[in-house]
């Protein structure tokens, strides 16, 4: 008697040959589908930026300027780069707020669009409160930075700081500095004595601060710090 081994059950079932033709080229025109609409869309994207930072219809109409006092406003505008025409959205308002910072007498600069033809600059001036001789005279401003250099067309009347050396008053990282901020802060925002009757602040190394007023030229030693 012969015995013969059992065929094993072939489980798995195939598809019709067709079907998974079939289902093999769906699955290739998807890929190549999603193959095409990548760069497509990329493209596409790049062609609406272009347009729109093109299209006539959001040329710059208006441009207005607030703030301005000592920098005229048409210097402002000449700063930014900025033009009626000019497409809206065709500029940083990150280079224009630098450029027009570029003047000395410019502190800060917010620049907003307002849709669909208006551009607003407002910028914020320094406010010169002393002159200080260093190298040549300059102008310094409340946190004790020396902005400018004097020219008499600034036309100004401020004290004088004496005593430093050339190169500073400049960040108002030295003890120096931090302490001219304070004295001109405080001498600013007094309701009696103050900043407008001095005439002159001496920085002594030895003895620290002093003023002399503007009527009589008398001296007042102040010292380093505690000005209130």
């Amino acid at each position: 008697m012969t015995i013969r081994p059992a065929r094993k059950k072939n489980r798995k079932i195939k598809e019709p040959f067709l079907r998974r033709a079939r289902g093999f080229a769906w699955k290739s025109v998807r890929i190549s589908l999603l193959v095409i609409a990548i760069p497509a869309s990329v493209y596409g994207a790049k062609w609406a930026g272009r347009k729109l930072t093109t299209t006539p219809y959001l040329a710059i109409r208006n441009i207005n300027v607030s703030g301005a006092y000592r920098v005229g406003k048409d210097e402002v505008v000449e700063l930014s780069g900025l033009r009626e025409g000019k497409n809206i959205l065709s500029f940083k308002a990150g280079q224009v707020v630098d450029s027009i910072k570029s003047n000395p007498w410019v502190e800060s600069v917010e620049v907003r669009r307002r849709f669909l033809n208006t551009v607003d600059i407002e910028i914020k001036e320094r406010t010169p409160v002393a002159l200080v001789r260093l190298d040549e005279m300059y102008l310094i401003d409340a946190s004790g930075k020396a902005f400018k250099k004097f020219s008499h067309e600034d036309d100004v009347d401020l004290p004088v700081v004496t005593g430093f050396s050339a190169g500073a008053p400049g960040n108002g990282n030295s003890p120096e500095e931090s302490a001219l901020r304070e004295l001109i802060r405080v001498l600013s925002r007094r309701s009696g004595f103050n900043i407008a009757n001095v005439s002159e602040i001496c920085l002594d190394p030895a003895f620290g601060f002093s003023v002399y007023t503007l009527e009589e030229g008398v001296r007042l030693y102040i010292g380093s710090g505690n000005f209130e």
